[in-house]
């Protein structure tokens, strides 16, 4: 990806283009909007960047995928659809499934592996006391100091470990 900043945007609970056409008037003393402020409305929605996801699923809430035709972003999600894409929203953007994941800056530290520690540490102590003597229940035993607590739990003679 190399250096630099990086972009994203989502944009959750936008009206379809064609929904906001329909709201445009000339009278200023009508509810609705200016044909600049459409523009604008327009514009903003096509402003490139890295990533960026669109809810479509249609209606004054989502958008409209077509809207998006001549977007400059590096990758568009559609989401919020209830069926799969079309050919011609398959052309402008792609769908992703629950849980993928997209990396615009890499991490410097591995969170995954300092949360999963503590429940793997437990886990292995409990399972590592089941097979006494093994050379790996010695070794973690020096790496991973057991609580007196716990010592004295197993009570004499139920494990040659601790």
């Amino acid at each position: 990806m190399g250096d630099g900043y990086r972009t994203y945007a989502h944009l959750a609970d936008v009206v379809s283009l064609n929904v906001l056409r329909g709201m445009v008037t000339d009278q200023n003393d009508m509810p609705g909007l200016d044909q600049s402020a459409f523009e604008r409305t327009r514009a903003a929605y096509l402003i490139p960047c890295d990533l960026k996801k669109i809810d479509v699923g249609g209606g004054l809430i989502h958008g409209d995928a077509r809207d998006f035709r001549e977007d400059a972003s590096t990758r568009i999600l559609l989401a919020h659809r209830a069926t799969e894409l079309t050919l011609e929203e398959k052309e402008i953007g792609s769908s992703a499934a629950f849980g993928t994941v997209d990396v615009l800056i890499a991490g410097q530290s591995d969170g995954l592996r300092r949360q999963a520690f503590p429940i793997w540490r437990q886990t292995f102590r409990v399972c590592l006391s089941m097979i006494c003597g093994c050379w790996l229940t010695i070794l973690l035993r020096r790496l991973i100091p057991v609580p007196s607590s716990l010592r004295k739990a197993r009570g004499p003679g139920r494990c040659c470990c601790y």
